[in-house]
């Protein structure tokens, strides 16, 4: 499984020739508002040595040190609302085409990512288990 890449068709590309000749089973797309990324991205914060991941929704028990090793728990340079901004219009200029892309070669599933963590992965679950009963059935996905 692969997150966050490949972000550009000429990535993808050049991924399809590194997984020759097994090729991709599938892509799955996560649909989430954008509003509700900048939320969930805006209010990350990360503790600055073991990487453990909070929130402000979520923060650790005492005043921003970590539950896990006691470091210092910070918000990423890259998850203030400009920094966020600028990577979702990168995202729309460089990896939205992609979507395109790889439902021409039928292998793109668009999910809702909205829910509780256990909600979505239940839908990428499926989504995966429709594909593996597709191809058993000699079926395009």
């Amino acid at each position: 499984m692969l997150d966050g890449c490949p972000r550009t068709t000429g990535q993808a590309e050049a991924l399809e020739g590194i997984v020759e000749p097994f090729g991709l089973d599938i892509v799955i797309n996560l649909q989430v508002p954008t509003s509700l990324v900048m939320k969930r991205l805006a209010s990350r914060r990360v503790c600055v040595d073991c990487g453990a991941n909070y929130s402000t929704a979520a923060p650790p028990l005492v005043n921003w040190t970590c539950d896990v090793c006691g470091g210092e728990v910070v918000q990423r340079q890259d998850d203030t609302e400009e920094a966020i901004e600028r990577r979702l219009n990168l995202y729309e200029e460089e990896t939205a085409p992609l979507l395109d892309w790889y439902k021409a070669r039928n292998l793109l599933a668009e999910i809702n990512g909205t829910g509780s963590p256990d909600a979505v992965t239940r839908r990428v679950v499926g989504a995966i288990d429709t594909m593996r009963r597709q191809l058993k059935e000699g079926m395009t996905p």
